[in-house]
């Protein structure tokens, strides 16, 4: 009798070599090389994206020193819209199904993702391979502020641009989500103990005494830190007049927010 039953998901569960084609080819022609056909990717994909990319820019006949920047596009782009022209596979999700029928659960599903971390927080020095086993939320916000415009040679107070960067500047100053260590995060700080200096170490494997200290500083040293604690909010486009002498009746600004679990 079977007692498990292990699946990877490119390329067997789901197609996705388009989605992998389609970010690669972006960025062969960012760099002024040509696309490559989307058959080629079953050849290029299986070992990972920063693999992908060199196998895909030695093809192309790209700039292998630009090689770091293309597997750095290559995590933002894919980040973007990983589900880009996925398709599931014939059969695959009768069988999922009938699986589900069986009472057959999943116990573990990881994604390797190209998590191979550089320098993961401040005082940690090295390359580390990260496997998620949560996800933040996402949301984009408009922020928007009105007022009455006018020449930029007679201005009022109040602008709306002025009250929108004053807006900005108190969310980044009295961030208004709180801090909290989750378990998962815990371990991970204990695993990455032994890698740290002296004091850095000494606080990671006494979690038991220094977990308050360590969520309330963290934030404040180390921003990698600070996204595995709480709730982040960036703030990443900004409008106004069209003219730079004119005061605009309205402006606005974008923040992408990343919701923590416990948030």
């Amino acid at each position: 009798m079977y007692k498990a039953c292990i699946f990877d998901l490119d390329g067997t569960l789901a197609d996705t070599v388009e989605s992998i084609a389609n970010v690669a080819n972006q960025i062969l022609e960012r760099f002024g090389a040509p696309a490559q056909p989307v058959e080629d990717y079953k050849y290029h994909a299986g070992d990972g994206g920063n693999v992908l990319m060199e196998r895909c820019m030695k093809a192309a006949g790209a700039d292998m020193s630009r090689l770091e920047e293309g597997q750095r596009l290559y995590r933002e782009i894919f980040a973007r819209d990983p589900l880009y022209k996925v398709t599931v596979f014939n059969g695959m999700k009768e069988t999922l199904k009938e699986l589900k029928r069986r009472g057959v659960h999943p116990y573990l599903v990881c994604d390797e993702g190209g998590g191979i971390i550089t320098d993961p927080i401040g005082g940690i020095k090295g390359n580390f391979a990260m496997v998620g086993v949560f996800e933040k939320g996402k949301a984009d916000v408009k922020f928007t502020a009105k007022g009455s415009g006018g020449h930029a040679s007679a201005p009022s107070k109040g602008s709306p641009i002025a009250r929108l960067a004053a807006f900005e500047n108190d969310v980044e100053t009295h961030n208004p989500f709180r801090v909290k260590m989750l378990p998962e995060v815990a371990a991970m700080f204990r695993t990455l103990g032994p890698y740290a200096g002296f004091g850095l170490r000494y606080l990671f494997e006494n979690l038991w005494l220094f977990k308050g200290l360590l969520t309330h500083v963290m934030p404040s040293i180390s921003a990698q830190g600070a996204a595995m604690l709480r709730t982040t909010i960036a703030f990443t486009m900004q409008s106004g007049s069209d003219a730079v002498n004119v005061i605009p009746q309205e402006a606005s600004v974008s923040a992408n927010l990343r919701f923590i679990p416990h948030q």
